[in-house]
C-alpha cells in the first residue's frame, strides 16, 4: 500500500481530555499507511468561544492554522475533532467565497491564508482514500458482541457508515444514563 501523507491538526482536546483517542488514532493511521505531519506552532482553532465574540476573529484563529499548513505545501489537513473540522471548513469557505471577508481575516494574521488547503475528517480519509478493503485487511480481532455507546452523533455517524452498519438506533432521550445499543452489521 502506498503511503499517504497529510497535515494533522490534533486540536486542543486531543492534547488533553482525549489524549488516549489521539494516541490510538496515530497508531491506526500508521498501520493503514497514512503518514501525518503536525503543523509547527499550531494554535486553538477557537471552536468553542470565539464565534460568540467576533466572527472575523473566529475565522482568523482557524485561518492561522490553515496558513501554517498552506506554507507546509500540504494540500489536505485532517482532524479527528468534529468541532475543529467545522470551524476550519467554515473559515476556509468564508475566505474563498468572499474577497472582503478574506481581506478582513488576513488583516489579522501574520501570514495570510490563500485558500489552498482542504480540511477533512480523519474518518473521511480512511473511508475515501484508504478504503474499506484496505481497512478490513488490517483487522486482527473481531468484536462481534461489541455494544457501542454514542459520544456525539456527528462523530459516530461517520464510524457507522465506515463499518457498513445499515441503521442506528438513536437514543430517544439524549441525557439518558443507560447506554443505547446500535444494530450490528447486516441486521436491522
Amino acid at each position: 500500500m502506498a503511503e499517504r501523507e497529510y497535515a494533522y491538526y490534533a486540536g486542543c482536546s486531543q492534547e488533553g481530555t482525549a489524549k488516549e483517542y489521539d494516541t490510538s488514532l496515530r497508531l491506526v493511521l500508521k498501520t493503514l499507511g497514512v503518514s501525518i505531519k503536525e503543523p509547527d506552532d499550531w494554535s486553538c482553532c477557537g471552536s468553542t468561544p470565539a464565534h460568540t465574540v467576533d466572527h472575523v476573529f473566529a475565522a482568523a484563529l482557524a485561518a492561522r492554522n490553515l496558513a501554517i499548513v498552506e506554507k507546509m505545501d500540504m494540500p489536505t489537513l485532517i482532524t479527528p475533532c468534529p468541532s475543529c473540522l467545522a470551524v476550519l471548513k467554515k473559515a476556509h469557505l468564508g475566505m474563498v467565497q468572499g474577497e472582503s471577508f478574506k481581506n478582513e481575516v488576513n488583516g489579522l494574521l501574520d501570514e495570510p491564508y490563500g485558500g489552498g488547503v482542504i480540511t477533512k475528517s480523519v474518518l473521511q480519509i480512511i473511508y475515501e482514500d484508504v478504503g474499506l478493503e484496505a481497512l478490513a485487511e488490517k483487522v486482527t480481532h473481531t468484536l462481534p458482541d461489541l455494544k457501542v455507546v454514542l459520544k456525539t452523533l456527528f462523530q459516530w455517524t461517520g464510524l457507522f457508515q465506515l463499518l457498513g452498519w445499515r441503521s442506528v438506533i438513536l437514543p430517544l432521550r439524549w441525557n439518558a444514563v443507560e447506554p443505547h445499543s446500535v444494530c450490528r452489521k447486516g441486521r436491522w
